[in-house]
């Protein structure tokens, strides 16, 4: 995705990874305790490599029809 000129979308992926994984420590945490570290980090991977596969979906179909990138 640098390559396509990506690079704020992939600053913006790993500032949501981040959030994901403070917002799941802040949940779990008081629940789990110290456990809550590892399912935080599992879910922020989670998260993250979604919204990875959805950004670069759409910047490969930019890349194959450039009439219908918005």
């Amino acid at each position: 995705m640098l390559v396509e000129g990506q690079s704020r979308a992939l600053l913006v992926g790993a500032i949501f990874s981040v959030a994901c994984a403070v917002v799941a420590n802040v949940i779990l945490g008081p629940v789990l305790g110290s456990a809550a570290i590892p399912i935080s980090a599992a879910i922020a991977y989670l998260a993250s490599a979604i919204w990875l596969r959805i950004r670069l979906k759409a910047t490969l179909q930019t890349r194959r029809f450039p009439q219908r990138a918005s």
